[in-house]
C-alpha cells in the first residue's frame, strides 16, 4: 500500500495545487466583465447560486468576488 502512494505522489511531481484566491480572481474578472459589458444590467440582481451555476464555481468564489465588487462600488 506504501508503494502505492509513493508512486501515486511521484506522478504528481511539478503539479501546482489550484489556489483558491485564483478561482475568486476569475470568478471577479468574469463578473466585472459582465457589469462593464453592460450585460448584466444596472439593478439587475445578481444572485450568488446563479451566478456559481453559470460560472460554474461554488458559491464561496462568487460572493468573494461580489464582496471587492461591492467594494468598488459597482454592485451593491
Amino acid at each position: 500500500m506504501f508503494g502505492v502512494v509513493a508512486s501515486v505522489e511521484s506522478d504528481f511531481d511539478g503539479v501546482r495545487p489550484i489556489q483558491a484566491a485564483s478561482v475568486v480572481s476569475l470568478a471577479y474578472d468574469r463578473i466585472r466583465a459582465l457589469i462593464l459589458s453592460g450585460d448584466v444590467a444596472p439593478g439587475t440582481r445578481l444572485g450568488q447560486v446563479d451566478l456559481a451555476e453559470r460560472l460554474g464555481v461554488s458559491r464561496t468564489p462568487v460572493r468573494e468576488a461580489l464582496r471587492r465588487l461591492t467594494g468598488e462600488g459597482l454592485v451593491d
